[in-house]
């Protein structure tokens, strides 16, 4: 299935109305600190337990009471409560997949779409249906091929892929993403090896929940019962669902939506992104759906419904009915509410296509996650490109001699990451990552032995494992600058190398954000990512520029602005500035203005990032050697003997470990202008692009706001 677009759709428009879920829930590690019902984070002074059953020790949480009535039956009904009562074979599995499975199947179930009795098809038409005319049928509802359920409600199980044997996957062909079709051979050699454990998952997963359910209804629970539905519902969730993602990024659970959502392809260089929109944020109450199945009566030209058992006009009313029923199956208008918004030029009937796994992957990585999590391999443009895109090239450059130290160096780097994420070791973890970065891996296979010491393996500086380093090392370093003022602030030394620390922070987030936009030029799809990561090096900059540690210099008589008396006229072009706090204000600024003032901003930060650079990575081994994180010329030419210039002036010592010192005294308050001027402009460049992929009332809009203009903007 495909969605297309009904007319000609600018970049930066809203494609859906905010779409509520079909099904939801919070991961495991979030049901204390979340509420589960609408997914905001739990008031330390109000954490009600369900309305029922009264429970001592309830699992999950709630904001409101409120929110409790409208979620504490369909937790009890859907057998989740029954679920998590149950020990677990896996005590660190998360169970939010089950939980998602187990809510749908009950809101499909109490609409009528599938048996309650017996968990197989209706052989009437069902109440939803009758409500709007009784027009379809089983036949309609039920996609049936090769003895799988294919689909159910029209969300695809993709059971044949997840738990059909070899033969039947033979006979049937397969799926893909935008054709929706898989290699019958790449389809069998997953079921026979089974490499990820998906279809083990998936079997205990389903009798995990078919015994919640009978213990829920009263039965036995022996050995010998049917869990084939909560099977195929099962695999429903793990095909639809999606990561819910909160105002800072972390995913804190899943959720299902309906066949407006559910049916948009996955493109390595999509059209369309996706926002989550809480329940009480007005934004997007006056979008429109502007995306429609592709219908085909079977003439040719493109996939149609043909081929689905199910007639084009059945399936346009299909789309009416979920829009008219969604929010009244199973979660009453709660939970995260989910909006299509484009972020390219759209034409009328193009399709409409959005990310299924992170673009800043290579091709390699980008296929091995859809396939693991969706069994499909993508066909889309990017991918089916004769030759690598530049974006491509660039995140999987070859600068290493030997097949085998691409995986030593993921190891190591993956290491460090894991460890500091894990445990907190922000020094150790800096270390590790800065080492390899600027000194490589030494190649222990390399001949002759005699030069093994010369023989060693870097990344280039725009490498996936090199843009995932340094997301951690600016992370890192920022936690170490909070952890020396939380010790001993009074103390003038670990002030100083505060300072130090948030410097590195500081221009880490800035080449991230250069490195990232150097790829988007090249790969518009990754607009959603820049966004980020140029607010989040805005906001770095800005939290070094108001350190409190400035005030050392005020004491040695140096003068030191604060941000309080930077004005954004300050800023190197006052009518630009006027343009973008006006941007904040308007609900649908144009295209042609938003690039107009991308490229301004852009303009000026290129002016203004060789005045500061220096400063930023003043006697740092590895950011020394980035001339400029915003003019990729720095980066030199990757030669055929796997060399690069870029490393031409690496140092072959360890790393510097002295702090830094301010050695241009005189010119303090001058630097610290310049870097509030830069984080103003991060800033707002940051607020451009997610004016565009986000739009005005997104929480990354409202955080850029709150920085530049104060809470009260």
């Amino acid at each position: 299935m495909e969605m297309r677009a009904i007319e000609d759709v600018e970049a930066g428009r809203d494609v859906t109305p905010p779409l509520p879920p079909l099904a939801f829930a919070l991961h495991d590690t979030y049901l204390h600190s979340h509420c589960s019902a609408c997914f905001s984070p739990l008031p330390l002074n109000s954490r009600i337990a369900p309305t029922f059953p009264r429970n001592l020790r309830p699992v999950l949480l709630y904001c409101s009471a409120q929110c409790s009535a409208s979620d504490s039956l369909l937790h009890l009904r859907s057998a989740e409560r029954h679920l998590l009562s149950r020990p677990s074979a896996d005590a660190d599995s998360d169970s939010s997949d089950l939980r998602v499975a187990l809510r749908l199947l009950y809101s499909l179930e109490a609409s009528g779409i599938i048996s309650p009795n017996d968990g197989g098809l209706t052989s009437d038409r069902e109440k939803m249906m009758q409500d709007h005319g009784g027009w379809m049928s089983n036949r309609e509802i039920f996609i049936q091929k090769g003895g799988f359920l294919s689909r159910i409600g029209g969300l695809m199980s993709n059971h044949d892929k997840l738990i059909g044997n070899g033969d039947a996957l033979s006979q049937m062909g397969g799926i893909s993403s935008n054709s929706k079709k898989l290699i019958p051979s790449e389809a069998v050699l997953s079921m026979e090896n089974d490499d990820d454990g998906i279809l083990e998952k998936i079997s205990a997963g389903a009798k995990a929940m078919a015994a919640a359910r009978r213990l829920r209804d009263g039965l036995e629970l022996d050995s010998n019962f049917n869990c084939v539905i909560e099977e195929v519902v099962l695999c429903i969730v793990v095909t639809n669902a999606v990561e819910v993602q909160d105002d800072v990024g972390r995913s804190v659970g899943i959720a299902v939506y309906d066949v407006t959502f559910s049916w948009i392809n996955h493109s390595c260089s999509p059209n369309a992104c996706y926002r989550f929109v809480p329940r009480w944020c007005p934004g997007g109450g006056d979008s429109r759906l502007m995306i429609a199945p592709e219908v085909t009566d079977g003439g040719g030209g493109g996939v149609g419904f043909e081929d689905t058992g199910v007639s084009a006009k059945v399936l346009s009313r299909f789309i009416h009915c979920y829009l008219c029923v969604s929010c009244n199956v199973g979660c009453g208008g709660y939970g995260p509410r989910v909006v299509v918004r484009s972020i390219k030029a759209i034409k009328e009937g193009e399709e409409v296509s959005i990310a299924y796994t992170d673009l800043l992957q290579p091709k390699a990585m980008r296929k091995s996650d859809l396939w693991s999590k969706y069994r499909f391999i993508c066909h889309c443009t990017r991918c089916c490109a004769w030759s690598l895109d530049h974006a491509d090239q660039i995140l999987q450059v070859r600068l290493l001699r030997k097949d085998e130290m691409v995986s030593k160096l993921t190891e190591f780097i993956d290491a460090a990451i894991s460890d500091y994420l894990s445990f907190g070791n922000a020094e150790s973890c800096c270390e590790k990552l800065e080492s390899v970065l600027t000194h490589g891996l030494l190649d222990e296979l390399s001949e002759p032995k005699e030069e093994k010491s010369h023989q060693k393996s870097r990344l280039h500086p725009l490498h996936h494992l090199s843009l995932n380093a340094y997301t951690t090392l600016a992370s890192a370093y920022k936690t170490r600058a909070n952890d020396l003022l939380a010790l001993d602030s009074d103390k003038p030394e670990r002030q100083l190398f505060s300072l130090d620390m948030s410097r590195n922070s500081a221009a880490y987030s800035l080449l991230l954000a250069g490195a990232t936009h150097h790829l988007f030029l090249s790969e518009p799809s990754l607009i959603s990512s820049v966004a980020n990561f140029w607010a989040s090096a805005g906001e770095s900059l800005l939290n070094l520029g108001k350190s409190s540690v400035w005030n050392l210099f005020v004491k040695a008589q140096f003068p030191v602005p604060e941000f309080s008396s930077f004005r954004i006229e300050n800023c190197c072009n006052y009518v630009l500035m006027d343009k973008c706090e006006a941007l904040f204000d308007s609900s649908q600024p144009h295209c042609a203005e938003l690039d107009a003032m991308s490229r301004d901003l852009l303009c000026c930060i290129t002016k203004i990032v060789p005045k500061i650079w220096t400063f930023l990575t003043h006697k740092h081994c590895y950011l020394e050697l980035v001339k400029d994180p915003i003019d990729s010329g720095w980066l030199g030419t990757v030669k055929s003997s796997n060399e690069v210039d870029f490393y031409a002036n690496a140092s072959s010592s360890g790393l510097h470990k002295s702090k830094f010192r301010y050695e241009l005294e005189g010119n303090v308050s001058q630097e610290r202008m310049i870097i509030f001027q830069l984080a103003v402009h991060c800033l707002l460049y940051g607020g451009v692009l997610a004016n565009v992929c986000y739009g005005q009332d997104s929480y990354l809009i409202r955080s850029i706001r709150s920085h530049l203009y104060g809470d009260s903007a």
